[in-house]
């Protein structure tokens, strides 16, 4: 797992949805009761194995100024989950016949810059293009503060040479995702928040999951927090508009257990579409998606970190388990809570 950090302070405050009365696992809810009582989670935990809900609950609070608790209901941005949605959409304009993976993403772009030549779509959604993560580049946390237009995510970072030859090696770099928000954009002359409403989350009653905004009065939103000398502060972030197709997407636990059924139930992508996200590549990554094992089981997930949140989905085929961790801390553990209930039910 990617940049998981400890946390140290008690939160008490827990919030069963009823569902979680109806069916729960008494042995998962503990896991979860814990990290709360003596880690600190506050947010969210869902485990569903196929149409049985195990765990549906919320701990601490959505907003402390307020003593607003975390129910089932609250939504939290998602950070770098957003990929596989971002993933989705470039994989149903290949099931459309408008993209081709192995294309190099100039066919697209026109304005590609030459070094670009040899990056393809598959490239960017599998992290092997070389193009470098703009989120690590000098004067980033300053520009990232003001609101950013697409086109001047991408020109942040086009000038810089790659990294490495397209195909020879696996990095993770968001410049990847935001460069394919733009590819989406261009080939269908949509807008990469209208084509998430229409092709995905409409389509699959996914309610209450959008592409964030700065000005967004969002009903049900937990605020972000951070930990600072031992204390839970407002986290401060950059501009959302500047994850956008990379990391902008907000959600709640109920709509990731829908998505995951849809996308693992074959309701969102052709076959041999999803084939390709859950394949492992380098990096043991596919396309949007984190592909590994667990116990000898295809495990495949993925984490999201942003400022103020943290967030986990992961689904075992063999088992047909989901598991949804969605934090309003950014210094939460969400992958690590999730690898805890997994380990949990396999005990069961």
């Amino acid at each position: 797992m990617r940049r998981l950090l400890a946390v140290l302070l008690p939160l008490m405050l827990v919030v069963p949805s009823a569902a979680s009365a109806q069916a729960e696992a008494p042995g998962l809810v503990s896991i979860a009761r814990a990290a709360a009582e003596q880690n600190g989670f506050s947010g969210v935990v869902l485990v569903a194995a196929g149409d049985d809900v195990l765990v549906d609950r919320g701990f601490g609070e959505a907003n402390r100024e307020w003593g607003i608790a975390n129910g089932v209901d609250t939504r939290f941005r998602l950070g770098s989950l957003t990929k596989q949605f971002t993933a989705a959409l470039v994989l149903k304009l290949v099931d459309d016949g408008k993209v081709d993976l192995d294309a190099p993403i100039a066919r697209y772009l026109d304005d590609a810059p030459a070094g670009w030549a040899k990056v393809s779509v598959r490239d960017l959604l599998a992290h092997t293009s070389g193009i470098p993560n703009f989120t690590t580049m000098d004067g980033f946390d300053a520009w990232a503060m003001t609101a950013r237009e697409p086109n001047e995510i991408v020109g942040f970072f086009r000038g810089q040479p790659l990294d490495f030859a397209p195909g020879s090696r696996f990095e993770y770099s968001n410049s990847n995702y935001e460069v394919l928000g733009l590819l989406l954009q261009r080939v269908t002359g949509r807008a990469y928040g209208a084509l998430l409403h229409d092709r995905l989350f409409a389509p699959l009653g996914l309610g209450d999951s959008g592409l964030d905004s700065d000005a967004l009065v969002l009903p049900h939103r937990a605020a972000g927090y951070r930990w600072r000398d031992g204390a839970l502060v407002r986290a401060r972030g950059i501009s959302i508009s500047v994850p956008w197709a990379a990391g902008g997407v907000y959600s709640t636990s109920h709509d990731l257990l829908d998505w995951a059924r849809a996308l693992y139930g074959g309701r969102v992508l052709s076959a041999e579409s999803l084939a390709a996200m859950t394949r492992k590549g380098p990096g043991d990554y596919g396309l949007g998606q984190e592909v590994g094992a667990f116990r000898g089981h295809r495990l495949i997930e993925h984490e999201g970190r942003i400022e103020g949140y943290s967030s986990y989905l992961g689904y075992l085929p063999d088992w047909k388990l989901t598991v949804v961790v969605l934090s309003n801390v950014s210094d939460t553990p969400a992958g690590v809570l999730a690898h805890r209930l997994i380990e949990g039910y396999a005990a069961r």
